[in-house]
């Protein structure tokens, strides 16, 4: 789940739109947008408790570089739709 860092929203998955950026060589140039579904704003993940900052456990380099790599998967999943 994720929260809108904007209009304080709940949401289950975000929005994924186009923008449009101009022009690259003569074609129309588009960039693929997330956010909130309901303001399109920006989202971090919820956890459901305002503590849950406090109890991120620490981590080892290995388990860091892991973390960020499923993070870069997910976020890539959610731009390819």
């Amino acid at each position: 789940m994720f929260i809108c860092e904007d209009c304080g929203a709940i949401f289950e998955e975000p929005d994924v739109w186009e923008e449009y950026r101009g022009e690259c060589h003569g074609s129309p140039a588009y960039e693929k947008m997330c956010g909130c579904p309901y303001c399109r704003g920006g989202f971090s993940e919820y956890c459901g408790d305002d503590e849950c900052e406090d109890e991120i456990p620490e981590m080892t380099d290995e388990e860091y570089e892991e973390f960020i790599s499923k993070e870069i998967l997910k976020l890539k999943k959610i731009l390819k739709r």
